[in-house]
């Protein structure tokens, strides 16, 4: 296939930027397996598809029509790769964010924050993982509710009987344009048939993970938007898991073709917050 950087070469302009050419990575296996397998995330066959997609900026998206919602969200947090200080600062912060978008009772925290870079794996830092370069979910409803068991052993009966999500809020902390940007698909333009569930194991920051997880196989009738050179003062929030919705937010780090290309390794902060409503 083309390479990212040729399919536009005159991307950067104001009018093509509105939306721009690119490819994303899928699961493409020669043929699917059967209802009952779950295949390895971290060994799926993969293949990039040509996309276009969207500048997020230039509509109005929801959490409960698309799945996800760019926000102005300034942080106090000083320098991002100390994780004592995101900790400290930044976990609460975003449980606060999440509350006041979603309009949930309260917010627990989903695992600790990850910082995530494009950078070699010899220059990303011993706290910092890969970019998530293909498309997927990070939870499946299954893997929604062992995370739920994980976090909130002592509050999950109580949840399992009334609306509980999980949102994950990405932001970069590098300068843009970012080099890999994140693209989040509209979960409209998703159909059921499109989904892989996958069993994952994870090194997290508290130790391994395994749990079930999904990925998506290529249709050309998805629809991707990204927003342009985020800054360090934008959130993403997005759709992880939601007792009141089917489809999580399927989503994926991309090239950039409009990215010059000396441009600084993307470096980003995500994390993931129990939204719970009380009825």
């Amino acid at each position: 296939m083309t390479p990212p950087a040729a399919l536009a070469a005159s991307n950067r302009n104001e009018e093509s930027m509105s939306a721009i050419e690119t490819e994303i990575t899928y699961y493409t296996p020669d043929r699917r397996v059967e209802p009952d397998v779950r295949p390895d995330f971290n060994a799926l066959p993969l293949q990039s598809w040509p996309v276009r997609i969207e500048d997020l900026r230039r509509g109005s998206t929801s959490l409960d029509r698309e799945g996800f919602q760019l926000v102005e969200s300034r942080s106090a947090v000083r320098d991002f790769h100390d994780l004592d200080e995101v900790d400290a600062v930044y976990v609460e912060e975003m449980k606060e964010l999440v509350r006041e978008t979603t309009g949930a009772t309260t917010t627990r925290l989903s695992g600790k924050p990850g910082l995530r870079s494009s950078a070699p794996v010899d220059r990303r830092g011993a706290a910092s993982m890969m970019t998530g370069s293909f498309v997927h979910a990070d939870v499946s409803p299954k893997g929604a509710q062992t995370y739920l068991d994980w976090y909130l052993p002592e509050e999950a009966e109580h949840w399992r009987e009334r609306r509980w999500a999980i949102f994950n809020v990405w932001r970069p902390f590098s300068a843009p344009p970012q080099d890999w940007p994140l693209a989040v698909c509209d979960t409209q333009s998703v159909d059921p048939g499109d989904t892989q569930l996958c069993d994952i194991v994870l090194t997290t920051r508290t130790g391994d993970r395994q749990w079930e997880t999904q990925a998506y196989v290529h249709n050309p009738a998805h629809r991707w938007l990204s927003a342009w050179d985020m800054t360090r003062d934008d959130a993403l929030l997005f759709r992880t898991f939601d007792t009141a919705y089917d489809e999580p937010v399927p989503h994926s780090a991309f090239v950039n073709p409009t990215a010059p290309p000396d441009v600084p390794p993307r470096e980003s902060v995500e994390i993931r917050i129990f939204a719970l409503f009380e009825d």
